[in-house]
């Protein structure tokens, strides 16, 4: 992949929120993004895709098929997840929420408050668009990728649940670490065997499962994270079939279609 394309969502990124804060925006673009909000339903459907289980499940239809891609994922996951915990410890940042109350905002699903830098839901669907491009045919179908990740994260404005910047920097976080966690399987194969893709696997389909019955906050489930739970248990189905039945092998995943170098 070209570096102009890793280098594309940091630097978009590092220009809005320049922008943002040159121009004292952040707090007025959510209103702004709030008030004129149409279709809730949509919005809702939409800003639950960066939920973690939903990620796993868009991930489920590569068993099988593409071992480098969910060690990836494994990896950036963890580095991620560490990542954010030291971010929201050395800034500590309210959300809006917090500081409006009911009658001023209106939101859109749960009312959380706390722990808003960064957005959670921005990186886990920028870490996933950063690995669905390194699988993409074509300049288009990754601009596509990164134009659906940006829809998700701005969502999480729409819905009034964070900050303009909140979202610069989950896009930002999620992108360098999808990209990082690839880098990293070219380093440490060994999650390309059957056994450690076993083991991914059951997390994938753990997590999938769980959103025919986690209603992620809201008052009912959503029908995009059934339309998704389906879909990816039914993609992933036959992968996960020939995962299972694979014989143990030391070398298992080291396909020469996926160079690690």
């Amino acid at each position: 992949m070209s570096w102009w394309l890793w280098l594309s969502v940091p630097l978009a990124s590092a220009i809005a929120a320049a922008f943002v804060l040159a121009f004292d925006v952040d707090v007025s673009l959510v209103f702004d993004l709030t008030t004129w909000r149409k279709g809730d339903a949509f919005w809702a459907n939409t800003t639950v895709l960066g939920d973690g289980a939903v990620a796993a499940a868009l991930m489920l239809p590569f068993v099988g098929r593409k071992p480098r891609l969910l060690w990836a994922l494994l990896l950036a996951s963890l580095l991620g997840v560490i990542l954010m915990q030291c971010i929201e410890l050395a800034f500590p940042r309210d959300r809006p929420p917090a500081e409006f109350g009911k009658k001023l905002l209106d939101v859109v699903g749960p009312r959380r408050k706390h722990h808003g830098f960064p957005s959670g839901h921005t990186t886990t669907i920028f870490m996933v668009a950063a690995l669905w491009v390194r699988m993409a045919s074509s300049c288009t179908a990754r601009w596509a990728i990164v134009l659906f990740a940006s829809l998700v994260g701005i969502s999480r404005i729409v819905v009034g649940v964070h900050w303009p910047t909140d979202v610069l920097a989950g896009s930002t976080l999620g992108w360098l670490v999808g990209h990082t966690g690839w880098r990293l399987t070219g380093r440490w194969p060994g999650g390309l065997r059957t056994r450690t893709q076993r083991i991914i696997t059951m997390m994938l389909l753990l997590a999938t499962l769980s959103l025919y019955f986690d209603k992620s906050g809201f008052d009912r489930l959503l029908p995009i994270q059934l339309v998704i739970a389906t879909g990816a248990l039914i993609l992933g189905g036959p992968g996960i079939w020939r995962l299972m039945r694979a014989p143990i092998s030391e070398r298992d995943g080291l396909s020469p279609r996926e160079p690690l170098a």
